[in-house]
């Protein structure tokens, strides 16, 4: 039996791997091959992407430096601006570049609808369902949008089960992803399908790497740790010439002030 060469391997999320593994795939690829690793360290959800040292990378086939891609091709205007002001906050500008949107753009051209709710704990399945109402309102042949183009996400298991509740006590259905057991939540995951014609709700982590118009985000809490986690999910609505929309649902009076920042912040106590 003969292991399988490729002309050309290409990784994204980069920022995920780990050394070992980039040692493994070179393996696979052919010697005149190619190989493409692409990396986001603001998105760096693992913990992973300090393991990328000079040191780590000698002897792994990469020439020269780092190439920086600096454009924004996927958020609106008005939401990259929000991702700007969330690296000048969070993050240290020294070890972080912000992300500019190409020359090419204006906001006419990607209109974006970005809303912050702050509530308490006790009311975020509330404000979710408020959140996606709304967006079921923006919906039909003037957005060219439809109610399975609304994505729900959390940042647990057990916030978005109690978001699902509540959106199911309101007649809302959905197609999840969220199960405390490990195994029922893989099965999840595969039968998960943005083509389904339901609301689509699931975790931050399983919606890495994807994108949508409309995004309702649930943020439980904020800390060093998840940081980049809550980047991840302010980044993930897509730009479309009829309109995007994003709310955020937030829990955490740390990130008020934040929140503030946005074109329309509405209390829920």
């Amino acid at each position: 039996m003969t292991s399988s060469k490729y002309d050309a391997i290409l990784v994204d999320e980069g920022q995920d791997f780990q050394p070992l593994w980039w040692t493994v795939l070179r393996a696979a690829c052919k010697q005149d091959g190619e190989m493409l690793l692409v990396a986001d360290q603001t998105q760096d959800i693992y913990g992973t992407a300090s393991s990328w040292t000079d040191e780590a990378m000698e002897g792994m086939g990469f020439r020269g430096d780092w190439v920086k891609l600096p454009f924004s091709y996927r958020l609106p205007p008005d939401a990259l601006k929000i991702a700007q002001d969330f690296i000048r906050r969070f993050y240290s500008e020294k070890q972080f570049e912000f992300p500019v949107d190409d020359r090419n753009s204006l906001p006419d051209m990607w209109p974006c609808q970005l809303r912050w709710i702050q509530c308490s704990p006790e009311r975020r399945g509330e404000a979710c369902f408020i959140a996606v109402r709304d967006m079921m309102k923006a919906c039909g042949e003037k957005s060219r949008a439809a109610i399975p183009d609304i994505v729900v996400l959390s940042e647990t298991v057990e916030c978005g089960r109690d978001i699902i509740c509540e959106l199911s006590k309101r007649n809302i259905k959905t197609i999840d992803t969220f199960d405390e057991n490990a195994q029922n939540q893989r099965r999840k995951k595969m039968g998960f399908c943005m083509g389904k014609s339901v609301v689509k709700a699931t975790t931050l982590h399983s919606f890495k790497g994807w994108e949508a118009r409309f995004i309702v985000l649930c943020i439980i809490s904020s800390t060093e740790k998840n940081i980049s986690l809550l980047y991840t999910g302010i980044t993930r609505v897509r730009r479309h010439e009829k309109g995007s929309y994003m709310t955020v649902v937030c829990c955490d009076d740390s990130l008020a002030e934040f929140g503030k920042g946005w074109p329309d912040f509405s209390l829920i106590r």
